[in-house]
């Protein structure tokens, strides 16, 4: 499995889907802290999240890699 990055040494390539911990508040009445969440960085746009796409100025401080889906057995 895949370390965390911090998103202060790098960011996942642009359109990258990657598992991310956020913090914030992505609707009334409803607050995350360190959630794990799916999400891809936009140069222009930032962080959007998969669960909150209109979710502004969520609160990203890691991010990994998603891993390869399993492989099937073939009979």
């Amino acid at each position: 499995m895949s370390e965390w990055i911090s998103v202060n040494d790098r960011l996942p390539e642009t359109e990258e889907i990657v598992l991310v911990t956020v913090s914030g508040c992505p609707h009334k009445n409803i607050t995350l802290v360190c959630a794990c969440e799916l999400a891809e960085f936009n140069v222009h746009e930032g962080w959007i999240l998969e669960m909150y796409p209109e979710w502004e100025n969520p609160i990203v401080t890691h991010w990994m890699p998603l891993p390869e889906p399993p492989k099937e057995d073939k009979p």
